[in-house]
């Protein structure tokens, strides 16, 4: 099955993990990475590469972190160069649905291949204001 990480700032990591499990229930390829004010980022970094290699499959891993350009994206993408012959994909931008998503299509078997695209769509579309989605909804049903 696909390793799902998800590496952040703070207790975000473990606060999506706890929401996720809520939701869907306990996941075994679902883990997480904290980086906290005290947390070394070269330590930081090479337990996440640690973490990679030992939990590694044949169907790859996708990395989750939560901003691009932060630490724990410039960790995984630097350590992603350590890793040899390993199906790797890093996505910025977490969100629950997205994440959501994409234990959905892992337990149904989609290849990482063909889910990264769909996943990165549902994080997207899951950002709606209220008035504007109000909006939409009100105008159909006077329409």
């Amino acid at each position: 099955m696909i390793q799902i990480v998800i590496a952040a700032h703070g207790s975000l990591s473990e606060g999506l993990k706890s929401a996720i499990e809520l939701i869907m229930g306990e996941s075994e390829n679902l883990h997480t990475f904290s980086l906290y004010q005290d947390t070394g980022i070269e330590l930081f970094g090479t337990s996440m590469q640690e973490k990679i290699e030992a939990i590694r499959t044949a169907e790859g891993t996708i990395v989750f972190t939560d901003l691009f350009g932060a630490s724990p994206y410039n960790q995984a993408t630097l350590k992603m160069k350590n890793i040899q012959d390993m199906n790797y994909r890093i996505i910025s931008g977490v969100n629950l649905p997205m994440v959501i998503e994409c234990l959905t299509l892992c337990r149904m078997g989609v290849a990482l291949e063909d889910l990264w695209q769909q996943v990165l769509d549902v994080g997207k579309e899951g950002i709606k204001e209220f008035e504007q989605e109000f909006e939409k909804h009100v105008m159909k049903r006077g329409d």
